[in-house]
């Protein structure tokens, strides 16, 4: 199964300026049909953004829901509907964005944590990155495994600012190394 998780950062294409959120699987019964509902949230309230619906193929379903990038979060729910009725199956997934990825790769300079300098665990909802043990989350620039060392962080607040575009970077540096 492919599904989404809370705090998911999907790329945008640079052609299109849209992500997509993949949402594959199985289930059991024999609904008419299932349905994954994508909404915007962070405004107050949750706002329809796209319906999908489909029937199942021998028990399957695959989705491919596109959502805009930019600074906007999404939610997106999974269910089934028999008889016009839509039940929703498991718990919402929520605080998905979608914008611009890059990776950082070095030594020492290039991971920048500065290890003279107390952890900082500022962050910011807009840049996100993948810990190897936590998943998608929300970055900061020293003290876990979800830093993205000084100069990744100060990179991703300025790119946020200047493109007013959600950032993913994943510090992939590791010092004395070639």
């Amino acid at each position: 199964t492919e599904k989404a998780v809370n705090n998911q950062f999907f790329a945008r294409n640079p052609n299109t300026g849209m992500g997509t959120i993949y949402y594959n699987g199985t289930q059991s019964g024999t609904p008419d049909t299932v349905f994954l509902k994508v909404y915007t949230t962070g405004t107050g309230s949750d706002v329809l953004y796209s319906t999908l619906s489909q029937p199942l193929v021998a028990g399957a379903y695959a989705f491919t829901a596109p959502i805009a990038a930019g600074k906007a979060t999404y939610k997106v729910v999974y269910g089934t509907t028999t008889g016009g009725v839509d039940t929703p199956v498991g718990s919402a997934v929520t605080n998905l964005v979608c914008g611009d990825a890059y990776i950082i790769d070095g030594q020492s300079n290039a991971l920048a944590t500065d290890n003279n300098a107390p952890a900082d665990t500022t962050t910011d909802p807009w840049i996100r990155t993948y810990g190897a043990s936590g998943g998608w989350g929300y970055a900061i620039s020293k003290g876990s495994e979800m830093q993205l060392g000084l100069w990744g962080w100060y990179l991703a607040k300025y790119l946020t600012a200047t493109y007013n575009m959600p950032i993913c970077i994943i510090n992939s540096a590791v010092g004395g190394t070639r």
